[in-house]
Parts: C-alpha cells; structure tokens; sequence
C-alpha cells in the first residue's frame, strides 16, 4: 500500500513559502515599516505567526480584523476610536483564506503576537480579534 499525500489543490497554504520570500524581500514592506509600524511573519510547524512591533499602546488602544484573506491592525492614539486621533493602520494580506481559521492574539512588552493555527476550525460570528 503506498503513502498517502495531499495534492497540490488540495493544500490550503501552497505557495505560502514563495509569497513569504516575496513579502520579506519587499523594498515597499520596509518603507511601510518606517510610515506604520514594523511587521515579521513566521511559520512554526502548528502555526502562522505575525508580530508587530507597538510600543507605547495599551491592548485597548489596538484592534484587530480580519477579512477574507487579510489581518487588519490598528494601533488608535486613545481608547476609544475617534475622528480627531491618530491612527497607524497595517493590513496584511496572506495567501489563504481566514474565514474559519483559530486566531489568537496576545499583546506583550509592546509587541502584538497574531497566531493562526494551520490545523482546526472556527465558527466565527464577527471579524474582530480579540486581544487576550
């Protein structure tokens, strides 16, 4: 009996590892690091991990979303959102969709850790995450 494999169609994350090389070799990435705030993605074995760099913000002053294939962060000057504040705002597009995946996030020592799980599901009723 032979091994069974996962065909290329069927693989959520094909062409995850090309799409990362591009993101991190990106001259745009870095200007935009500069105008916003700094952003590094990685992969573990379970999980995608993305981590942005907020020094100076309390977890209530940031909010997370995500859409179909992206994580939107924004870090507000207040807790509250308000027309008249500040607010630094990085969108990162990835090669997968989100719609039922396991997000987590965890803001410590000024830095925001976003985890999605590679394996397991979610029924999910609203497109906030929370910081926990």
């Amino acid at each position: 009996m032979g091994v069974m494999t996962m065909s290329n169609k069927d693989d959520p994350f094909k062409g995850l590892d090309k799409w990362l090389e591009q993101f991190l070799d990106d001259p745009f990435t870095s200007m935009t690091d500069e105008y916003t705030f700094h952003v590094e993605l990685f992969e573990t074995y379970e999980a995608y991990i993305i981590e942005a760099d907020l020094p100076g913000y309390h977890p209530k002053q940031i909010a997370i979303k995500h859409s179909e294939d992206s994580i939107v962060i924004q870090a507000y000057t207040n807790e509250k959102p308000s027309e008249k504040q500040s607010i630094r705002k990085r969108s990162i597009i990835l090669p997968f969709l989100l719609h039922d995946k396991i997000i987590h996030a965890v803001y410590d020592q000024d830095v925001l850790v976003i985890t999605i799980k590679k394996e397991g599901k979610i029924d999910r009723n609203s497109s906030d995450i929370i910081i926990s």
